[in-house]
């Protein structure tokens, strides 16, 4: 049996706000929007309001020479418009002109006393330029104008913090926050968290219970929840989260897909796989949840199924070299070793750094009896990756075999000093100190293997059968 390969997991700790809103103005009108806009850079006429939603797009996308443009052509347009002034300081912000941006927003606090986002935003760079006792104290006068009216100033001013990782000052002002009124959801979200990035796990855990208590269909405290238990891999219950997501709301397809990572990860390949190719079918992009359901079935050593998925991604994407090494291990799981060495060679041509590559192109080498070449292939892979304690066994094994008892003692120490429990390291080490005829050593780690594993014995004594003539062991 050959060792399989860790599944490339592509975890985003990402979390749903209840708030959230779409990233992109995707509708129709937006789109001809800008449309109009990039057609006619130098002319045309646009509101205040498109103007601001235009160099908002660019903003997000980090475009931020093309927002401070539509910034300066809305205010050709519209001299003076608060909305396009507010715009201009979030984009000196971006610029790291922090020091002309507060000038700014100070001078527009003094003209729109009562804006409270531009009290927000001078709280912002305040807090970026280290002015944290000002910032505080802007805080404090907000809420006394305004927290009388309701509970959400404590969450604008959390927002803030957190954009800047304050998190124990946001979860200060969202616990006030809660007490006005403990049924707001976003501020529930934000405090669950809040814990999770000061790692009071049990504390996010229970917010997240709390908010599903107030709103048992939210399929973002759900996810969010399967977001925590996944962290602190405790995947049974992260699955049971996702799976309630995904319930609610069928068509998250990140709810699918981190439902099948957590079914992999609990070691439940056959649920993995089944998951992965239901995220598939949601999907633009097939191939990446093919493959992880590739190596699903690989796990499961259904290797039919698994060339069947991994060819189909090399359909899609021929040059993809996780699909070809995947391909060329089912077929060296299927003892066609050549056909499993084309498909290693294949991958390594397009990618020569790739170590995993060479390990099971030297295994098949080697099941080709042909050594040297398999020889070869390991090395190159320790050359690329040299903490592979169990690839540096089998150099040595095969050092081993050609009775090269030094060079096989140096790959053996040098696994066991990545991975003192490197399977059989101790056997190994009695081997080539006995080769060595330094029975001494040899002695002490045959003693340690039997005390591992009793067969060491016999599997030593099967290489030199009159070794206890030399070595005396403890019974």
């Amino acid at each position: 049996m050959y060792k399989f390969r860790y599944q490339p997991i592509y975890l985003y700790f990402c979390r749903k706000r209840n708030t959230m809103k779409q990233l992109d103005n995707a509708n129709e009108r937006f789109a001809q929007l800008l449309k109009n806009y990039e057609s006619n850079l130098t002319g045309g006429y646009f509101d205040a309001e498109e103007m601001e939603q235009l160099a908002d797009f660019y903003l997000r996308r980090m475009r931020v020479k093309d927002a401070k443009r539509a910034i300066e052509f809305g205010l050709k347009l519209h001299p003076n418009n608060i909305g396009l002034e507010t715009s201009k300081v979030r984009i000196l912000i971006e610029l790291n002109d922090l020091e002309l941006a507060l000038q700014h927003t100070n001078s527009l606090v003094a003209l729109y006393p009562s804006d409270i986002e531009l009290h927000l935003l001078q709280t912002e760079i305040l807090l970026k330029t280290k002015q944290e006792v000002q910032a505080e104290k802007n805080c404090k006068e907000l809420i006394n104008t305004y927290a009388q009216e309701d509970e959400t100033i404590y969450l604008d001013i959390a927002y803030v913090y957190l954009n800047n990782e304050y998190y124990q000052k946001a979860l200060d002002f969202l616990l006030i926050g809660h007490t006005r009124n403990v049924y707001n959801i976003n501020i529930l979200f934000e405090i669950a968290f809040c814990y999770e990035k000061l790692n009071q796990i049990d504390n996010s855990i229970a917010t997240y219970h709390r908010i599903l208590d107030i709103e048992p269909y939210s399929d973002e405290a759900w996810f969010n929840l399967g977001q925590v238990f996944y962290s602190q891999k405790d995947y049974a219950k992260a699955i049971e989260a996702y799976e309630y997501a995904t319930a609610i709301n069928e068509e998250d397809a990140m709810a699918w897909q981190l439902l099948a990572h957590a079914y992999y990860q609990n070691d439940n390949y056959k649920k993995a796989a089944e998951t992965y190719l239901m995220y598939a079918e949601q999907t633009e992009h097939k191939a990446t949840p093919l493959l992880f359901a590739a190596e699903s079935y690989e796990k499961m050593e259904d290797f039919d199924l698994a060339l069947h998925y991994y060819s189909m991604v090399l359909d899609m994407q021929p040059n993809n070299t996780e699909a070809m090494v995947g391909v060329g291990i089912c077929h060296l799981e299927k003892e066609q070793f050549q056909k499993s060495i084309n498909y290693f060679v294949r991958a390594i041509e397009l990618d020569p750094t790739l170590s995993e590559a060479w390990v099971y192109l030297g295994e098949a080498y080697i099941n080709l009896d042909d050594p040297s070449k398999g020889l070869q292939a390991y090395l190159t892979s320790i050359e690329l990756n040299s903490n592979q304690p169990e690839t540096l066994t089998s150099i040595g094994n095969l050092y081993l075999e050609q009775e090269n008892f030094s060079m096989a003692l140096h790959y053996y120490l040098t696994a066991f000093e990545l991975d003192h429990e490197t399977d059989n390291i101790h056997l190994f080490l009695a081997m080539a100190y006995y080769g060595e005829e330094n029975y001494l050593p040899a002695k002490e780690h045959l003693q340690k293997a039997i005390n591992i594993n009793t067969e060491a014995l016999n599997l030593f004594l099967e290489i030199y059968p009159d070794a206890l003539q030399y070595i005396n062991l403890t019974s």
